[in-house]
């Protein structure tokens, strides 16, 4: 397999866009690059949902994220990061990575923890988006 892509791209089904918007777009600055329609008949043929529903994609450096909204959401339960099959978290490195970390705070965002400073110098710290998401924030 040859990979022609810089970075992954990373699906999150979310329940609620305005939230997940407000969180990705508007807190955090990712821009939303288009919004695509998937209608129910793709979405049966390509076995991906039995509902219809609308890609909102962001760009997060290289990484393209979709925030996935369903006509009818499905149902969830939020585990602690321990207790879940999958995927556990996603990583963002940041630059500046305090003054990143305060201006979170300020708008709002709940961290799991103080930032904590690895042997090499830098500091990690998670989050949770709206839908309950771990993201792990790195840098110096």
């Amino acid at each position: 397999m040859k990979i022609t892509k810089a970075a992954v791209d990373l699906s999150i089904i979310v329940r609620d866009i305005d939230k997940a918007l407000k969180f990705y777009r508007d807190v955090l600055g990712f821009p939303v690059n288009r919004v695509d329609t998937v209608p129910q008949d793709l979405g049966k043929r390509l076995l991906f949902s039995t509902t219809g529903c609308r890609i909102h994609r962001l760009y997060a450096g290289d990484t393209e994220i979709k925030l996935i909204e369903f006509d009818n959401p499905p149902e969830s339960d939020l585990c602690p990061i321990e207790s879940r099959s999958g995927i556990r978290y996603f990583t963002l490195s940041i630059a500046d990575f305090l003054e990143t970390y305060i201006d979170l705070q300020f708008r709002g965002v709940k961290f799991l923890s103080e930032p904590v400073q690895a042997k090499d110098g830098r500091f990690l710290i998670f989050l949770q988006d709206p839908d309950g998401n771990y993201i792990e924030l790195e840098g110096r």
